[in-house]
């Protein structure tokens, strides 16, 4: 929500007319794990009330009754994540079971898991390089070929892709309303601001160089980042999908390659 109130101040145009469709549906989601958490916190304070490790005395009866500690056994029914056992192989049959329910168009689950860190990982690694190239060519290096004494900024530009999500940018990498591209920008002026005198000459100024920069960076990086989508959902990319070392890839696979779900991007 906070990320999304972000995005909304720069740009009101973009920013939505009514809330995320999950957002809206939340209490529905929501409204049942309350009533569970509930009805297991009764459960769990019956049980803390009604143990006690030393003996009992009936006076009534003439008998001594021999319990137990509290053994928390509600907590660890009732709470999955303290069960570390199967949990990896829950979670991965949760992400086919929601793909493979997209299929049937079920109303109860609209969630769709695509290996989004599998995705970032490569569109990001992408982009930096593309960045690193243009940022090299248009502010590094003068006309002649010579460098300057700015290299700071590919690390500076590196570090707000590494701050900036994926998914932010992914359709249109180049927009202006979108925040890489501003970002960027105000990084390139930050340090133009702090060139000082250098600014006077043409061969050493920033602000000289950043229509350059873009216009060369809006020409190569909607390629890099459509070809770094296409290697992943072919299987060939540099960063290879880490499910690959796990026990349930055969699953993965089974709903990739033999029933044909593919990336919904």
């Amino acid at each position: 929500m906070m990320l999304t109130k972000k995005l909304g101040e720069l740009d009101l145009l973009m920013k939505p007319k009514q809330d995320r469709y999950a957002l809206r549906t939340s209490l529905q989601w929501l409204g049942p794990q309350t009533e569970v958490i509930r009805a297991a916190t009764k459960l769990i304070e019956r049980e803390i009330n009604s143990v006690n490790d030393n003996p009992l005395i009936d006076v009534s009866r003439g008998k001594a009754i021999h319990g137990g500690n509290f053994q928390g056994t509600h907590i660890g029914r009732r709470n999955p994540s303290l069960d570390y056992g199967f949990k990896g192989a829950e979670i991965a049959m949760a992400s086919y079971c929601s793909e493979l329910q997209f299929l049937g168009n079920p109303v109860t689950n609209h969630v769709q898991t695509i290996d989004p860190r599998h995705l970032e990982e490569n569109v990001k690694n992408a982009v930096k390089n593309c960045v690193t190239r243009v940022a090299r060519k248009t502010l590094i290096t003068n006309d002649m070929g010579g460098l300057h004494n700015a290299l700071f900024y590919e690390k500076d530009l590196l570090q707000t892709i590494d701050r900036e999500a994926v998914f932010a940018y992914a359709d249109d990498p180049c927009s202006a309303n979108y925040p890489l591209m501003k970002k960027m920008r105000a990084v390139l002026v930050e340090h133009a601001l702090a060139n000082g005198e250098a600014e006077h000459n043409v061969e050493t100024s920033v602000f000289a160089k950043v229509a350059k920069f873009e216009q060369e960076l809006c020409a190569t990086l909607p390629r890099e980042v459509e070809a770094a989508r296409g290697v992943v959902e072919n299987g060939t990319a540099a960063e290879p999908n880490r499910i690959t070392d796990y026990r349930s890839y055969p699953l993965y696979r089974f709903v990739r390659e033999e029933l044909g779900m593919v990336y919904l991007t």
